[in-house]
């Protein structure tokens, strides 16, 4: 529904601002902002940020699973169920498959046939090449065929002990490389209980921050509440909208507004065929990271038609 957004609403946002943050309001495609809100927005320091469109992303994280067989019968029926689900999926979003390392090129050269999707590593390490035994080289990963990469992932982060700064300088190298990386944030249960969630995500985002800004640029942003991975428990459309705005904002206070509306953000956290267009439709989500619902390919197609245009606007 339009709306008018007014001086008094930019007065308002201006008084509610707290600890000397920048005010911020945000506007919807359809909604009108007076020529008097412009101007009091300029002269009260409020940023006025309007709603752009994002290309969708829906990345599969296969995790430690699949083989080439698997890998085989996984690219035909994706491709099979894609034309059903949603035959234009190609010139409307991006799909990515991120199978085990030894799979990348395995999973290219399936995918090469009829252009399903393109391919993501899991990880990588920060050096090019050396004595790292059982680490994946981001260049490796590019010439094998990977695309993107995820870096920061909540398991990597718990059980291999990854830091914000491991993850900065993963950024940058995979970016040196070629690589897209998808940088996953989040909470756990207990941040979420003590209200530390935006505390921890702003901790997060010190990893993006501490690249240089045309490497930021190419990030691509993932938040996973971790406490909603595998555990039965999810989160709801408006804790995840609420996390959403809050990562936008502390970007646009850093980086700057038009940096907050162009930077992709993917939700990750128990999604699935069942519950994949409430996701689609939260505002500012822009697609998703899916776990182990993306093992079946025919769940896979019907989360990525979840994030039809058409789907998202009805």
């Amino acid at each position: 529904m339009r709306r008018f957004i007014t001086a008094d609403e930019v007065r308002k946002a201006a008084r509610e601002a707290s600890g000397g943050e920048k005010a911020f309001i945000y506007a919807e495609k359809e909604d009108v902002v007076t020529d008097e809100a412009r101007d009091m927005a300029r002269t009260l320091g409020v940023v006025i940020s309007s709603e752009i469109t994002r290309r969708p992303c829906i990345c599969a994280n296969f995790k430690m699973n699949g083989g080439p067989g698997f890998m085989d019968k996984y690219a035909a029926e994706l491709a099979s169920c894609l034309a059903q689900f949603y035959p234009e999926y190609a010139a409307e979003t991006d799909v990515i498959v991120a199978p085990p390392a030894p799979l990348v090129p395995v999973a290219l050269a399936l995918s090469n046939k009829k252009a399903i999707y393109s391919v993501a590593g899991q990880n990588c390490y920060i050096k090019e090449s050396g004595a790292f035994t059982g680490e994946v080289s981001p260049y490796l990963l590019r010439e094998c065929g990977a695309d993107y990469v995820i870096i920061g992932h909540s398991e990597r982060r718990k059980l291999f002990a990854e830091t914000d700064a491991l993850v900065a300088q993963k950024l940058k190298i995979a970016i040196d490389a070629g690589l897209t990386p998808i940088m996953c944030l989040g909470e756990n249960i207990d941040d979420r209980k003590t209200a530390k969630t935006f505390a921890v995500i702003a901790q997060m985002l010190t990893a993006l921050y501490s690249i240089p800004i045309e490497y930021s640029k190419k990030v691509i942003l993932a938040y996973e509440p971790v406490w909603a991975i595998g555990t039965g428990m999810n989160a709801s459309s408006e804790q995840i909208a609420e996390v959403c705005a809050f990562i936008r904002k502390n970007i646009m206070v850093k980086l700057g507004v038009d940096f907050s509306n162009a930077i992709r953000i993917l939700y990750g956290g128990s999604v699935n065929e069942t519950n994949a267009l409430e996701i689609a439709v939260i505002k500012g989500i822009d697609g998703a990271l899916v776990g182990g619902a993306s093992l079946k390919a025919v769940n896979f197609a019907k989360i990525i038609a979840a994030f039809k245009t058409d789907a998202r606007s009805n």
